[in-house]
């Protein structure tokens, strides 16, 4: 979710950007407006919230999947 919205936020600054330059408007910069910076992050947490949550559903699944082995007597 943060990254689709980190995502949105870009994508509309983009476009914003561009509908500047059509109007002949060139004096500002995507990257001195903060909320550039705010959709970047947003983007990069939700990169790492994904994978973090992907990587822990992989390990519970390979454990539960594991064989428990039961000693029967000790040496």
């Amino acid at each position: 979710l943060m990254f689709i919205i980190g995502f949105l936020s870009a994508l509309w600054l983009g476009i914003s950007k561009l509908i500047d330059v059509s109007k002949g408007i060139y004096g500002h910069l995507i990257t001195n407006n903060p909320w550039f910076f705010i959709a970047l992050t947003m983007m990069i947490l939700g990169t790492l919230l994904f994978i973090a949550g992907f990587l822990g559903e992989m390990i519970i699944r390979t454990t539960r999947e594991s064989k428990n082995y039961h000693i029967e007597e000790t040496i």
